[in-house]
């Protein structure tokens, strides 16, 4: 019977965190449908007024562009790398391996605050 209500606490606690974290992108995406020009909640009246105005905004499309074809690049230089790293230290040993080892999965046991702050 205890194991069962320390489960439903913590399952309670898990919707709570997650629920916590969802709230914010519940509001701003029903507030982006309104037609106010204006950040106001519960919307008025519904519309895809700001969807539209965003799709015809030329710098808006450029940077959404330039965003796909600079994360595709990223993507293929990481797969060419990572591929390359994976045979060279999957095969036989050579000298420094160790040291691209560690170089390699630094970014894995950094903190991403570290990173971020550094």
């Amino acid at each position: 019977m205890k194991r069962s209500v320390g489960l439903w606490c913590w399952r309670g606690l898990i919707v709570a965190l997650y629920a916590f974290l969802l709230a914010p992108l519940v509001v701003v995406l029903v507030v982006s449908f309104d037609t106010r020009p204006y950040l106001r909640f519960p919307p008025e009246h519904l519309s895809l007024g700001s969807y539209v105005a965003v799709l015809h905004n030329t710098a808006f499309l450029h940077a959404g562009l330039l965003s796909i074809l600079v994360g595709g690049a990223a993507a293929l230089v990481s797969l060419a790398v990572g591929t390359a790293a994976a045979f060279a230290l999957g095969g036989k040993a050579f000298p420094g391996r160790a040291i691209v080892q560690a170089m390699l999965f630094s970014p894995m046991v950094v903190p991403h605050i570290v990173l971020a702050v550094g």
